[in-house]
């Protein structure tokens, strides 16, 4: 049997050297999401998928190329809220292989 539920609430606030109508781009279009979030050196993606609109969901499937024998990482998520160039509201499933190891709410 899994272990008790913690529930924990923070906040992060970031302020980042660009217009808001670049950094909610970042977000909304596949190519420039997939390339930051899902890429880089030592990781294989395996699948990428974006729907973005509310009630649409976001999947990646990606590995380490550095350890053969490490589970592939699955992330899930489903976009809730979007005001464009203003907020995204999203609530995400974090696993690695059958083990799930985080899900949060982001506002």
């Amino acid at each position: 049997m899994a272990g008790a539920v913690v529930h924990r609430t923070f906040s992060i606030e970031r302020t980042y050297p660009a217009p808001p109508a670049r950094v909610f781009a970042a977000f909304a279009k596949r190519e420039t999401k997939r390339r930051w979030f899902a890429e880089g050196p030592g990781f294989e993606v395996d699948e990428f998928t974006l729907d973005f609109r509310v009630g649409g969901f976001e999947r990646s499937r990606f590995r380490s190329l550095d350890s053969a024998a490490a589970p592939p990482t699955r992330n899930d998520m489903l976009y809730l809220d979007i005001v464009s160039d203003e907020r995204i509201v999203f609530a995400y499933s974090l696993a690695r292989g059958e083990v799930h190891r985080s899900g949060h709410l982001f506002r």
